[in-house]
């Protein structure tokens, strides 16, 4: 199964990802993760997104979203590629 994103590590636990404006939509799918998330958005033309039980918020370079652990979430596409950094946390289950 291909990822609808490409994706570089540039430092232990995070990476740069990059979703196409030429993305089939489809591929967009709602997902959890298996750990929290730090996402900084870097450059965005119109992508969305949308956490469950919430409307889409448009992203805006600058903007910093923490997705936790099992939160169903996606991105809804816009008009030019989405770049966003990502950092991946250590779940304490202590």
């Amino acid at each position: 199964m291909s990822l609808p994103f490409q994706e570089e590590l540039v430092s232990s636990g995070v990476f740069l990802r990059k979703f196409s404006s030429k993305v089939d939509r489809q591929e967009l799918m709602w997902h959890r993760d298996g750990e929290d998330r730090m996402i900084e958005v870097i450059a965005s033309n119109g992508w969305k997104l949308q956490v469950d039980n919430n409307l889409p918020c448009e992203l805006f370079p600058g903007d910093k979203y923490l997705i936790k652990r099992g939160d169903w979430h996606r991105v809804i596409a816009g008009s030019g590629d989405l770049l966003l950094s990502i950092q991946k946390m250590e779940n304490d289950d202590g």
